[in-house]
């Protein structure tokens, strides 16, 4: 555990100091890295990572979770009341997988996880632009649009790029030559994280309300908590059960603040949200490290 803030911190707080004095620098950094850098990484850890039977199972982990932790408030009015607004609501059922979530996973377990973890991913990735519009404006997304944004997923794309690259004569050589450089990238999709922070702190434009400790409780408490049971209920390995649960501890994702970007739907409390639940995420994913490794 001690590697983990040791692999956070630094990137996070650089990723904060660029983005508050280079406003500029995450929209010029982040499709490049988000269409080339992390499929192409993603993929060179999946070859040291062997596909296990159970990557099905951990995929329905993946649809069943967010769903599930959206489905509390939406089903019970009082602690819908309670969160109030739909941003989030959404935002407490959706993690960071991608960013947050795969750095957390390569600092803490071993390579052969990373096959749970980047399924995990792109099932999350797959709820969050399907439910997402249709949490936050009450009427359904065109499929069109869902399934070319689940089928653009860089960890979809990984996983794709792996099992091509994985039938070439010359695939253990690929992963061997890739290791550091995979790992590089997800520390600059690490610093991507801390660059978008700093930005929602240059801006000013934090809100509190009533119901942002309801949804960081649900976000960084009761959505792991759905997915160690899941992964229990499915009868998954012990190491891909502790990779789900880190993945399901992740801070809310930076999807909803796109969402929310794109449809007006109340992007200050987005920021706050992401930016509240990735600074607590400091303190509790440790926690929850620590108490599934028993």
């Amino acid at each position: 555990m001690e590697r983990l803030p040791l692999e956070l911190l630094p990137c996070l707080l650089v990723g904060l100091l660029l983005g508050w004095k280079i406003p500029w620098l995450p929209t010029w950094l982040a499709p490049p890295l988000i269409r080339w850098g992390v499929p192409l990484s993603l993929a060179a850890l999946l070859l040291r990572s062997p596909l296990s039977s159970s990557l099905l199972r951990v995929g329905l982990v993946g649809v069943l979770a967010p769903v599930l932790t959206l489905a509390l408030p939406l089903a019970w009015p009082p602690l819908r009341r309670q969160i109030g607004h739909r941003v989030l609501m959404l935002g407490a059922a959706v993690g960071n997988t991608g960013y947050w979530g795969l750095p957390v996973a390569i600092a803490l377990l071993p390579p052969q996880t990373m096959a749970a973890v980047a399924a995990y991913d792109v099932a999350g990735t797959f709820i969050t632009w399907s439910v997402g519009p249709l949490v936050l404006l009450g009427a359904r997304g065109s499929l069109a649009k869902v399934a070319s944004t689940f089928f653009a997923s860089p960890a979809l794309q990984g996983l794709a790029l792996s099992v091509v690259i994985g039938q070439t004569p010359w695939h253990a050589a690929l992963a061997q030559a890739l290791w550091w450089p995979a790992r590089l990238v997800f520390l600059v999709a690490l610093t991507l994280v801390g660059m978008r922070l700093g930005l929602t702190l240059r801006e000013r434009s934090l809100v509190l309300s009533a119901g942002l400790p309801w949804a960081l409780l649900l976000k960084l408490v009761v959505a792991p908590v759905m997915v160690w049971f899941l992964a229990n209920l499915f009868h998954l390995p012990s190491l891909e059960r502790e990779a789900l649960v880190l993945q399901g501890a992740a801070p809310t994702a930076l999807s909803v603040l796109f969402l929310a970007e794109a449809r007006k739907e109340a992007v200050p409390l987005a920021s706050t949200l992401v930016l509240t639940s990735t600074v607590l995420a400091m303190i509790t994913v440790p926690l929850w490290w620590s108490l599934i490794r028993g």
